[in-house]
């Protein structure tokens, strides 16, 4: 659930949307994909550095290559239809594929957040492994994380591959999301877990992670603009944490009622990577849509994607990193 809301609050900032809106939200909508991550990581079942890195590449980085490859042709055909200044030469797209994916590329700029994940599930894994009989060390090693990934931009004159730098950032997401059910949940009273769980929590981190995000402006992971850096954090930690809460309460519906939004949420790499598309041809029609038409237009894409998703998990799960069954 928590993948679904974050996907769709994504599509939604790709068409259009307030300034201050889509400020919010992207303090958050990519970090929480992060702490998704690390909630979900079982330490227990990933004791191997070999087969955990084969399962990640499997995963996230066949998918990263194919799926390039595929919008390449596609947007390369769009141009040359609409936009033939916009056509891109094929030793541009070798460049932005084998280094500088996180930069503007319409055929990669979706994609960088694949090797973004791969690159921060092994270093966080690492860490886990290296300091899995220390709690202290694990938190230290959380806040340097944090803080190497933001002081890149100020030390590096120029980016690293693959999104490795967006990655040292991103690892401390990740870290924080596997921090919380493992380390510091087992450790509260019931009353406490109950008082984390209670609307007036839910409140709390809404009201925090807004006014943060509010002040600190527009922000974004992938081209590691993060403006004033502790704001950043408290901005993306706190709204993550209301959105994973929100799921939770969400989850406890029926499901018929919440069968969708999981499903969409189940395929979030299909959305990710086809939603910008889709946008760009309905810009192409129709470019001054009012905000609440685009929000329409954003729920229309989604229900685009949805034999999307049906094709690429019936005939094409290996590059979504699914095996058959799995998809």
């Amino acid at each position: 659930m928590t993948k679904f809301l974050a996907v769709f609050l994504m599509v939604i900032c790709h068409t259009s949307v307030p300034h201050t809106f889509d400020s919010i939200v992207h303090a958050f909508h990519m970090p929480v994909f992060f702490m998704v991550s690390g909630w979900c990581f079982n330490q227990a079942k990933n004791t191997k550095a070999v087969p955990f890195v084969k399962k990640r590449i499997r995963s996230l980085i066949i998918p990263y290559f194919f799926w390039a490859a595929v919008l390449f042709l596609m947007w390369q055909i769009f141009f040359w239809c609409f936009d033939k200044t916009r056509v891109y030469p094929l030793d541009k797209f070798a460049y932005y594929l084998f280094y500088s994916n996180a930069e503007y590329s319409p055929f990669c700029t979706v994609q960088w957040f694949l090797t973004a994940m791969f690159f921060a599930a092994v270093i966080s894994f690492f860490v886990i492994t290296a300091f899995k009989k220390s709690k202290a060390m694990l938190y230290v090693s959380t806040v340097l994380l944090a803080i190497v990934g933001v002081a890149l931009p100020y030390v590096l004159p120029v980016r690293l591959p693959l999104a490795v730098d967006v990655a040292l950032s991103s690892s401390a997401f990740f870290m924080v999301g596997w921090l919380i059910p493992n380390l510091i949940a087992p450790c509260l009273s019931k009353r406490l877990k109950a008082a984390a769980l209670s609307p007036a929590t839910l409140v709390l981190l809404l009201g925090v992670g807004i006014t943060a995000a509010y002040f600190n402006g527009y922000v974004n992971l992938r081209i590691m603009q993060f403006n004033n850096q502790i704001l950043f954090y408290l901005s993306a930690v706190t709204l993550s944490l209301a959105v994973i809460l929100i799921s939770y309460h969400l989850c406890r519906l029926p499901e018929r009622i919440i069968r969708i939004p999981l499903f969409y949420g189940r395929n979030s790499l299909q959305i990710l990577i086809f939603n910008q598309l889709f946008i760009q041809i309905i810009k192409l029609f129709k470019p001054d849509f009012s905000y609440t038409v685009w929000f329409l237009c954003a729920v229309g894409v989604m229900l685009l994607m949805y034999p999307v998703i049906l094709f690429t998990n019936r005939y094409l799960p290996f590059t979504l990193g699914k095996t058959k069954k799995k998809a």
